[in-house]
């Protein structure tokens, strides 16, 4: 979804006891059922006024008081009102505070204006009033588009974190964004049918292209919002009855159950696995999703460590297959224990060892009898399909070795690298210097210029043991071969010349103004003879009969791993099939020495690849394309991951494009 944000979550952050005593708890929340004239605007009647007392009550019992929650129902929101009202909660919000924003209604899907979205639509909210067939050239001026509502939110999360308070915004939307076949009696949350037709050649749009340089201008969202909806990409969302009788929304009712019983301290992950648990009882055709920093705690408290897992999909017998395989770094003899959320953190129910390995999905044998239907796959001990790669230290400090070593012994990655004897056994030299220890191959050539370069500290220890995970997770992935006979999925890389202007040091362009007329890049011999700072782009064809999810990864001749596309927790990787996508972003080669590679994952079912690898909390910020490698990001590098709401992967496809540096 680009840069929208009603399909993706963002991160949550902790308040601090000092500022506790000031923070003031602010919802707003928006239920709209009572269309006017169903026949004629298109959209029926729900029963969203039944979700408010559902959420209010579970507000309140987490110490939201009545006059700081506000309700905008029905007639009272129309468009103009709920931006008004969005308006007025930016202005009303401190920094420090926690605030909610919660949406009951219709959602639906318009023409794309800007070229961020792979499907070629624009997510939309559906005000009071709007209609669903709005005739031709519609322009979406009756709908609330993500990339608008994202705007708001964006100042929400800034406004919370404002002079290094440490507030909260929790977005959470009970609609439908795309179609499938209903299946439900009940009303639905959501039309199948789009408003026109999709925008996928569209690049120059001036609305667009107007909105682009803004979010450029003031970057990605801050890390202090959370969003959770009811319906992953692909489904509608179907109204329940309620236990009490009433007709409610899915995550209404499965938010505010969730809530009743959370301890103090609970995460946001432990929040969603008991949103998912509720939703599977009473709307099992439909998957509410979840991105961000999971282990942040709800509504402020002390933030752990995000719990990083695998679900289990299937069970047959005394066998269980979890959606990770050796795309994620998991080979036979990896370890895990399963467990099931509760209302005070999780409980296992029992363990399994992987006796096979597949490219997005393994299969493990259950030790002892237990039902682990459902549940969850914790890694704790992972035997990587990678080659196991080594490192000689040498004029390093102790705190760094030891913070090294203790990186490299850790479940995180598995054990992908070990410490060298000897130089002549190694496959890389770390040599500590005046402060800096740098990294080298193996192979000592007089003048080479050092790969990676760490302060000699316990925190550089960790950052090139990081770095070295990552680099053997990535030769790997680069030796994987996916094939499958339903998929036909292309990837084009276009030498181009770039009009770029720099943001925050970065280099970045709309790929819409790119000149791929430019061939100043040549290819010899099934691979590209690129010089540093060679632009281009990417474009994807999916060829197939069965729509594909995306991901895109930049492998270095140095050992450098990068996500292209998508970025780390965007869910906007999905291309239907008979389409051609071209990446929003621009991209430039490095030219470094040796051959670099780009990577096309193509799955069936939902992955991303870039959470996947990174092991990081869907929803992060941190890894843009063009920021480097992943040396901040990959501090897990096992390849375990936190976004949730994801399908089981199954069949997929890989394309490669060479890249030969000049200095080569």
């Amino acid at each position: 979804m680009g840069r929208g944000i009603l399909m993706g979550l963002v991160l949550a952050a902790a308040a601090s006891p000092a500022a506790e005593a000031q923070v003031t708890k602010r919802a707003l929340i928006i239920a709209i059922g009572d269309y006017p004239r169903p026949e004629v605007t298109g959209y029926r009647d729900l029963h969203a006024m039944n979700d408010v007392p559902l959420i209010r009550g579970a507000l309140e019992r987490h110490g939201f008081r009545d006059r700081n929650i506000r309700v905008l129902q029905d007639g009272d929101a129309k468009r103009q009102p709920i931006l008004d009202e969005l308006e007025g909660l930016v202005g009303r919000t401190r920094p420090g505070d926690y605030v909610v924003l919660h949406y009951s209604g219709h959602g639906h899907r318009v023409t794309d204006d800007s070229g961020d979205e792979s499907d070629g639509y624009d997510e939309v909210l559906v005000p009071w009033g709007a209609y669903a067939n709005p005739g031709p050239n519609y322009d979406g001026s009756q709908h609330i588009r993500d990339d608008q509502f994202g705007d708001f939110v964006r100042r929400l999360g800034e406004r919370v974190i404002e002079g290094g308070a440490s507030g909260q915004v929790l977005v959470t939307v009970d609609a439908c964004f795309s179609g499938s076949i209903t299946r439900s009696s009940l009303p639905v949350r959501g039309t199948p049918d789009p408003i026109g037709p999709p925008a996928m050649a569209d690049w120059a749009r001036s609305a667009g292209d107007a909105y682009r340089e803004r979010l450029m201008a003031e970057g990605d969202l801050p890390d202090s919002v959370v969003l959770m909806t009811a319906t992953r990409s692909g489904e509608l969302d179907h109204e329940v009855r309620a236990p009490h009788g009433e007709t409610v929304g899915p995550l209404s009712l499965a938010l505010s159950t969730a809530l009743a019983d959370l301890g103090k301290g609970a995460t946001f992950q432990l929040l969603y696995e008991r949103v998912r648990a509720e939703m599977a009882r009473f709307a099992r055709f439909q998957t509410p999703t979840a991105e961000g920093a999971l282990g942040a705690a709800v509504f402020g408290g002390t933030t752990s460590e995000p719990v990083l897992y695998h679900r289990v999909v299937r069970v047959d017998g005394r066998q269980a297959v979890i959606d990770g395989g050796v795309t994620s770094g998991i080979g036979a003899g990896t370890r895990v224990r399963f467990v099931r959320p509760s209302a005070g953190g999780y409980s296992e129910v029992g363990t399994g060892r992987v006796v096979q390995a597949g490219g997005f999905e393994a299969v493990l044998e259950v030790a002892g009898s237990s039902d682990v239907n459902g549940a969850l796959a914790m890694v704790t001990e992972l035997s990587g399909p990678a080659p196991r790669q080594s490192v000689f230290v040498s004029g390093a400090g102790q705190a760094f070795t030891a913070a090294l070593r203790r990186q490299i012994e850790s479940a995180e990655g598995g054990a992908m690298v070990s410490l060298a004897a000897g130089e002549d056994l190694a496959d890389y030299r770390l040599v500590g210097i005046d402060g800096f220890v740098s990294a080298y191959p193996a192979a000592r050539v007089p003048g080479s210029a050092a790969l990676r370069l760490f302060r000699d500290t316990a925190e550089g220890g960790v950052e090139a043991a990081r770095y070295l995970k990552a680099s053997a997770l990535g030769s790997y992935l680069g030796t994987v071969d996916l094939r499958h006979p339903s998929m036909a999925v292309d990837l084009a890389f276009l030498p181009a010349r770039l009009s770029v202007f720099e943001l925050d040091g970065q280099p970045e362009c709309n790929a819409g103004d790119a000149d791929t007329s430019d061939h100043t890049a040549n290819r010899e011999g099934g691979a590209w003879q690129v010089d540093a700072e060679q632009g281009y782009v990417l474009e994807v064809e999916n060829r197939g009969a069965s729509p594909a999810y995306l991901s895109i990864l930049y492998l270095g001749a140095d050992g450098s791993v990068e996500p292209l596309y998508p970025s780390v927790g965007a869910m906007d990787n999905f291309l239907p099939a008979g389409r051609r996508f071209r990446i929003p972003q621009c991209f430039q080669a490095t030219g470094d020495p040796g051959t670099s590679m780009i990577k096309l994952f193509a799955s069936e079912s939902r992955l991303n690849l870039t959470d996947v690898l990174a092991g990081i909390e869907a929803g992060s910020s941190t890894m843009r394309s063009g920021e480097g490698g992943f040396a901040a990001a990959l501090r897990d590098a096992a390849g375990t991951r936190m976004r949730s709401g994801d399908d089981a992967p199954g069949a997929g496809v890989t394309r490669t494009v060479l890249l030969v540096g000049g200095g080569s």
